[in-house]
This record gives structure tokens, C-alpha cells and sequence, in this order.
């Protein structure tokens, strides 16, 4: 028992000292690492701030001719924008007022076939009522025709079952009077 108690030990004892040169390693050296990466960040944000502030120079002398050239073509488009309006204007009048109409008359459509559609339901089911209706009356026929049988075969039954009664106490009643 004392030589596992004593493996339990040893073991984690020797497993310390074999990491400890590993951790001693990275931890002497860490402090310069996070520097250097400091640094190499700091030097790459700088880098990425001088090319965008160079890029930003570029694109506001750009965005000046730019505006400059769309002054120009502004007044030229302006006065070409107010004759295509006038001319879309009365193609966009043209348009709804043809499409009022479209829609009016697809209503309209829409709406009878949702009558017709009524109907032939209403036809549907006043069909469907009619063939259950037929079904019921035969079966009640039928059922009527056995109720009848079975209540004649029953009458017959309880004839014979009345007859037998009647057999059973006069044979009862000869047997009583031969014995007394």
C-alpha cells in the first residue's frame, strides 16, 4: 500500500520539475515578446494612418474636379431632366389609368368566378344531401322489410314458446292428477 501512496507522490513531484525549465523559458522571454508585438502594432497602425491620410489628399483634389465637371453636366442634364419628366409624366398618367381599369376589370372577373364558384358548391352539396338522402331511404326500406320479419319471426317464436308453456303444465297437471 505505501509503495502506490508513494508512486502517487513521486510522479506529479517529477513531472514539476521537468516543466519548470519549460515555463522558466517562456516566462524569461514573454515581457520582450509583448513589447516587440506592441511595437510592430503600433508601427503598422502608424503605416495604415499615412497611407489612408495620403489616399484622403488624393480623394478630396478627385472629389473637387469632380464636383467641378458635375456643375457642368448638372445644367446640361437639368434642362434634358425637365423635358423627360413632362414626357413621363403623361406616359406614368396613361399608365395608372390603364392599369385602374385592369384592375377594375380583373375585379370584376375575380368576382363572378367567386359567384360561379359559390354556386357550383351550393349545386355540390344539394347533390351530395340528394344521393344521402336516396341512400337513407332504401336503407330505411330494407331496415323497415327485416324490422317486419324479425317481428313476425318473434310472434312465431313466442307462439311456440305459449304452446310449449301450455304442453308443459297439462302434462303438469295429468301428472299432478295421476299421482293423487
Amino acid at each position: 500500500m505505501k509503495k502506490k501512496s508513494l508512486i502517487y507522490f513521486l510522479i506529479p513531484i517529477a513531472a514539476l520539475f521537468i516543466f519548470i525549465p519549460f515555463y522558466w523559458n517562456y516566462a524569461s522571454g514573454y515581457e520582450g515578446r509583448v513589447l516587440k508585438m506592441e511595437a510592430d502594432r503600433e508601427k503598422t497602425r502608424q503605416d495604415t494612418i499615412d497611407s489612408q491620410n495620403k489616399l484622403h489628399e488624393q480623394a478630396v483634389k478627385d472629389a473637387i474636379a469632380s464636383q467641378e465637371k458635375h456643375k457642368q453636366e448638372k445644367a446640361a442634364k437639368d434642362a434634358l431632366a425637365l423635358k423627360n419628366q413632362e414626357e413621363r409624366e403623361d406616359a406614368i398618367h396613361a399608365r395608372d389609368k390603364a392599369q385602374s381599369e385592369s384592375i377594375r376589370f380583373e375585379e370584376k372577373v375575380n368576382r363572378l368566378k367567386d359567384n360561379v364558384k359559390v354556386a357550383q358548391d351550393e349545386i355540390d352539396k344539394v347533390q351530395a344531401d340528394e344521393a344521402v338522402q336516396r341512400q337513407q331511404q332504401v336503407f330505411l326500406d330494407q331496415y323497415i322489410k327485416a324490422a317486419e320479419a324479425n317481428s313476425k319471426n318473434l310472434q312465431d317464436v313466442l307462439a311456440k314458446i305459449a304452446a310449449a308453456d301450455q304442453a308443459q303444465a297439462a302434462a303438469a297437471a295429468a301428472a299432478a292428477a295421476k299421482k293423487s
